[in-house]
């Protein structure tokens, strides 16, 4: 009996602790761990360049490097070293992939040591039919302001996230050097993810009203309707409108920005509408944001000045408009472009303000009496610019002056950049505007006498501190 007891432990042992896999056996093998979808994501590979990595555009000033003497993790990363302090054109190291998921959501991560860096970024860009191709920044190295102190750090990750577009069939990572600097990156990793990012504004302007239009049915021609501000009925001789052409991008990335310049800067009798830059291709999105009529860029199916003029005529549409009372704003690398929109033939604009803009000669050459004969330009500049030096600014109004305009040079201490209390400084150049406005009937500029006193409209609330939703270029 004792041998049959025994004999039946052990078989219950045996059962609940079955043998070991041979070390050959293919059950051993990790099947539940993803391949990454990037190749050599370490750099460790590849003989003259890293392979599955490949280099952009040549760009002045700007060395490509596969630097085998840094890395975060193993024995290589790739790096950027930019000596040009302008930020166009791009620079980037790339890498495509092919979209096998109808995942919503691309998640990325990248280690990054920086070396006095104005501006990098890790962008991601899509690719589809018909020349599609669209992009959306992860994450952006570099000092808020423009001209603020380069950023120089050990090795630090970044990571974030961005929606995929449905019409995107291809993916590609770019590792970008915008500023001037020197940068490395490694360990990129980059997945899928499920769920959707959800469309959050800060808590600040949570209450902002805005629409996301287009012009009629062309898609190509979207913008932010912003406002108005009280549901009130409209004034009696309509709206006031602001029309901002963003730096940077151009895109929706600045939204929040003009949404906060909306809420603290203007009189409740203003909408703002935001043209958001047309993507053509991929090399026109890292060399001109806004092509005109007089730097075009090949295969544009409209210019500039023109979709400025039909987003203002759509909005009439919708809303009675005062056209006494339409201005621009622009800054930066939208600043020729705004000042081609001020001198375009059909303009319907009544005065602009331009700041810190580069105002080239060939941008400068365009100016002629006949467009700017008492029309307003109120120019914001600083003397601290090392970008755009002063004395552009100051060539611009000696030109305009001597063919006619009306102009008002305004500076602030601070550099290239939106710096102290811009907001208020953005809300003078409106008032300056306003009391100076070309006349569109009457073909002139309304030089009426400057109040002595300030509206109480005036009074608004103290604005939050800007936000990392910089709108420098």
């Amino acid at each position: 009996m004792m041998p049959q007891i025994i004999g039946l432990i052990l078989l219950i042992v045996s059962l609940q602790n079955p043998p070991a896999q041979p070390v050959n056996s293919p059950q051993t093998e990790d099947t539940t761990a993803p391949l990454p979808l990037l190749h050599n994501i370490g750099f460790e590979e590849g003989e003259s360049d890293p392979s599955g990595w490949q280099r952009g555009a040549s760009v002045d000033g700007v060395e490509y490097l596969w630097d085998k003497q840094v890395a975060h993790d193993g024995h290589a990363s790739l790096c950027l070293k930019k000596t040009n302090v302008k930020f166009f054109p791009i620079a980037q190291w790339q890498q495509s992939l092919t979209r096998v998921e109808p995942a919503p959501t691309l998640r990325v991560a990248v280690w990054v040591k920086a070396l006095d860096v104005r501006r990098a970024a890790v962008d991601v860009q899509f690719i589809g039919p018909k020349d599609y191709w669209s992009h959306q920044t992860v994450t952006i190295i570099g000092p808020e302001q423009s001209d603020g102190t380069p950023v120089t750090h050990d090795w630090k990750e970044y990571n974030g996230a961005v929606t995929i577009p449905e019409k995107a069939k291809e993916i590609r990572i770019a590792l970008q050097m915008i500023g001037a600097g020197t940068i490395w990156f490694d360990d990129v990793h980059v997945e899928y993810a499920a769920e959707p990012l959800p469309r959050t504004l800060d808590p600040d302007i949570a209450d902002v009203p805005f629409q996301d239009l287009h012009v009629g049915d062309d898609l190509q021609k979207r913008y932010f309707l912003i406002g108005p501000k009280t549901e009130k009925s409209e004034p009696q001789d309509g709206y006031r409108l602001l029309v901002i052409l963003a730096g940077a991008d151009g895109g929706e990335r600045q939204l929040p920005y003009i949404m906060r310049l909306f809420k603290y800067a203007l009189p409740d009798s203003y909408l703002v509408v935001q043209p958001v830059a047309v993507v053509w291709n991929e090399r026109q999105a890292q060399q001109i944001i806004w092509p005109t009529i007089r730097e075009p860029w090949g295969g544009m199916r409209f210019s500039t000045e023109e979709f400025v003029e039909s987003v203002i005529t759509d909005v009439k549409k919708h809303y009675k408009i005062d056209s006494n009372f339409v201005f621009l704003l622009c800054w930066a690398n939208s600043g020729p472009a705004g000042l081609e929109v001020s001198l375009h033939t059909t303009r319907q604009i009544t005065g602009a303000m331009i700041a810190m803009s580069p105002y080239s000669p060939e941008n400068l050459s365009s100016v002629n009496k006949r467009m700017t004969d008492g029309f307003p330009y109120y120019l914001y500049h600083s003397p601290q610019d090392t970008m755009n030096p002063l004395a552009f600014a100051q060539n611009a109004q000696r030109i305009l002056l001597a063919k006619g305009a009306f102009v008002e040079l305004a500076t602030y201490i601070g550099g290239q950049g939106w710096f102290g209390d811009y907001l208020s400084d953005v809300r003078k150049g409106i008032d300056w505007l306003e009391k100076h406005h070309y006349n569109p009937d009457l073909a002139k500029c309304d030089q009426s006498p400057t109040p002595t006193k300030e509206s109480p409209e005036k009074q608004k609330e103290l604005p939050p501190e800007p936000s990392d939703q910089s709108p420098n270029p």
